[in-house]
């Protein structure tokens, strides 16, 4: 028995571009393989999937095919399979998409035999006997100013989670918010609890778009949350 399990929550790997950071991404990927308790959200941008018709000079930063990409990443992904909770897809996946109506998200859970979630939704994730509600998105919003934009939204559309995810922005954050819950246990009716919000990092350096736009650089790995067996309690780690 272990007294927490581990949530790694995978997104923006972008897997063949010059700016990946192949050796980190698979430090993290030797952990998880040696990890018993751990599962895996697949929160998209995998794969770096640069096209001619869609922010045309990446197609010069990129150091594989695309076709190369998505196969390598399922050889990286295949030993992990069982402990891949779900993939979604995010706007490098949509790519393709946009263009063909082939979704490359789709293919790789498929070959993973793993569950497809599309755009986002709510997981209930087990650890021993707590029972644990995430709602996630890849994200939509590039700011790094304000990292709950995308994580209100989420709120918004899926309420009543106890931890909101998303991705894209390349920022590691995870902030907990006390709210009150009904108790009605309790003489007040009411008691205080923790909402996290997480933004879920990525491995990729800082690329000469974001120095051309004067982003600022972030730090690169993901977010893992700790889910506790024995107590209804959430941690979340991002260093």
């Amino acid at each position: 028995t272990f007294d927490k399990w581990y949530v790694w929550t995978l997104s923006d790997v972008q897997w063949g571009s010059r700016y990946c950071l192949e050796a980190k991404f698979l430090q993290y990927v030797t952990w998880a393989t040696k990890t018993p308790n751990v599962q895996i959200m697949l929160l998209a941008d995998l794969m770096e999937n640069a096209i001619p018709t869609h922010i045309p000079q990446a197609s010069f930063e990129q150091t594989r095919h695309p076709e190369d990409q998505l196969h390598e990443l399922l050889h990286i992904l295949k030993p992990l399979k069982s402990k891949i909770l779900f993939s979604i897809t995010g706007n490098h996946e949509l790519r393709t998409w946009n263009q063909t109506g082939f979704d490359i998200s789709q293919i790789l859970a498929q070959y993973l035999g793993v569950p497809y979630r599309g755009m986002g939704g709510y997981e209930t994730v087990k650890a021993g006997k707590e029972t644990y509600l995430f709602a996630y998105h890849h994200g939509s919003s590039a700011s790094v100013n304000n990292d709950k934009i995308d994580l209100n939204r989420l709120k918004g559309i899926y309420p009543g989670a106890e931890l909101y995810v998303a991705g894209h922005n390349h920022s590691l954050f995870a902030k907990p918010e006390p709210v009150f819950d009904r108790d009605e246990e309790s003489e007040s009716g009411k008691k205080l609890k923790d909402v996290w919000y997480v933004r879920s990092g990525s491995f990729f350096d800082y690329a000469r778009y974001a120095e051309a736009k004067l982003m600022a650089p972030q730090k690169p790995g993901s977010a893992i949350v700790k889910l506790y067996t024995q107590k209804h309690m959430i941690d979340v780690s991002i260093s």
